[in-house]
């Protein structure tokens, strides 16, 4: 199994490297064997709970990225995975397996999720792979796949999300990194 998730939200950010696995939250090809690393900014007492779980193979464990009440300023947080000595070619399908809460009332503003490549250590491009100005991200409430298709060589991706709204403690799951899914 291929571990693959990335997400990063109000002010919390995940980057992953390649992976490889199959199975209903996995990827074809991750990032195993990658380092991990997570941050936050413009979110005070916001965290990144079992970094590793996102680069583990295992479609059954998340990372958590769990976020204050937020107001109208967004957060963002990332979870880095670099070092698996994998590269993907341009057209690999690059994002995450991850499971946004659903908010039934008042929903967030400006949420999104998008994942930067890297090669060499060098940006090669950001994928968008969701967002929404108002209300719950698509799919909100399921695990799903969020991201798109590159079209340069890679290395390393980088997952991020930001949010804003909401009102209450939110947490957002991110179960595999995908390099290719």
């Amino acid at each position: 199994m291929n571990p693959c998730p990335s997400i990063s939200l109000a002010g919390l950010t995940l980057l992953l490297s390649a992976c490889g696995g199959s199975g209903s939250s996995t990827c074809g090809a991750g990032f195993a064997g990658a380092t991990v690393s997570s941050s936050s900014s413009a979110c005070t007492g916001c965290r990144v709970d079992g970094v590793e779980a996102a680069a583990d193979g295992n479609g059954g464990t998340a990372a958590e990225l769990v976020f204050n009440a937020s107001g109208l300023t967004p957060a963002g947080g990332r979870i880095s995975l670099t070092g698996s000595g994998r590269e993907f070619g341009g057209g690999s399908t690059v994002g995450a397996y991850m499971q946004f809460p659903y908010l039934a009332s008042g929903g967030y503003t400006n949420i999104a999720v998008s994942f930067t490549t890297y090669r060499g250590g060098v940006q090669q491009e950001v994928i968008e792979g969701s967002s929404t100005a108002v209300g719950n991200i698509d799919g909100a409430g399921e695990t799903r796949f969020y991201g798109g298709r590159s079209s340069l060589p890679f290395d390393s991706v980088e997952a991020l999300t930001s949010l804003s709204g909401g009102g209450q403690p939110t947490t957002v799951q991110l179960f595999e990194l995908c390099g290719n899914r």
